[in-house]
């Protein structure tokens, strides 16, 4: 998981937090979420037609206090939601490292009479800042329809798919001798059964206590170290062209899981939404 997913993910739980009465710290409190943004800032529609950028004003540069407003405002519930992109999983995989690649996550507002679809975009501000703020992150309103958005598959479903498909990837990084990331798959396995399974996890702070499930944990834990898709380095970066049939599979097993880890967290965050 990278912190822009991270970010998205926080924002939801907040505010399911947030309509459920359960008490979490601030955003601004935070020591992971937008820890990298110099700034943050939120555009909603100016008009009901939503199909330009001019139809967009700036609402908010407070994340905490953008949170209250929509829930005052008629929030029910917030969900995320990944969209892949019109390339596919295989361009969106090789992708995921760049700003802008490996698909997108959109924030989902449920509203009484309507649902709304928030996206996140991101420019380096300042690269050269002290305290590596270097980003700017925008939340800008997509779209807005009457009817609701498809709903996820459940917890358990996604949970037993993304265990095979880490039984899969783990075994074939163990039989090409790929010792980092083997460990990092079992880590992932271990997740799954544990009774702590966010212990150690970078992005615990994300996720309020008391809002998901044990099980919902264990799938978002384990959904969050699988994203070895971007950067020098990367699972991404190994390449078995000299045998294609080990090149077929490395592909194969290598897609599945990237489009089980985004589902996972969608299905993982979307299991604290208010009822």
């Amino acid at each position: 998981m990278n912190d822009h997913v991270a970010n998205t993910t926080a924002i939801a739980c907040h505010i399911n937090a947030r309509v459920r009465g359960i008490a979490c710290p601030p955003i601004a409190q935070s020591e992971v979420v937008f820890k990298c943004d110099r700034a943050v800032e939120f555009w909603g529609a100016k008009r009901k037609q939503l199909s330009k950028w001019t139809e967009l004003q700036l609402v908010s540069t407070d994340p905490d206090g953008w949170i209250d407003d929509q829930v005052n405002r008629g929030v029910t519930r917030a969900s995320i939601a990944y969209t892949p992109s019109a390339n596919g999983t295989r361009k969106d995989r090789n992708t995921a490292g760049f700003v802008g690649g490996g698909g997108k996550f959109l924030l989902v507002l449920h509203r009484r009479n309507r649902t709304e679809f928030w996206h996140a975009m991101t420019k380096v501000e300042d690269k050269d800042d002290p305290d590596q703020k270097i980003w700017k992150t925008g939340f800008f309103v997509a779209s807005s329809q009457s009817d609701p958005p498809p709903t996820n598959r459940s917890v358990a479903l996604v949970s037993s798919d993304l265990r095979n498909a880490l039984v899969a990837i783990h075994a074939f990084a163990v039989k090409q001798d790929i010792v980092e990331f083997a460990r990092t798959f079992q880590e992932s396995l271990d997740r799954l059964d544990s009774e702590d399974p966010l212990a150690g996890s970078y992005y615990r702070p994300a996720i309020p206590e008391g809002l998901l499930s044990l099980d919902a944990l264990r799938l978002f834990g384990a959904a969050e170290l699988p994203f070895v898709f971007g950067a020098m380095g990367s699972w991404n970066d190994l390449g078995f062209h000299r045998d294609t049939s080990l090149q077929e599979e490395y592909d194969t097993i290598s897609d599945r899981l990237f489009g089980l880890s985004n589902e996972a967290v969608c299905a993982a965050v979307n299991d604290g939404v208010p009822s």
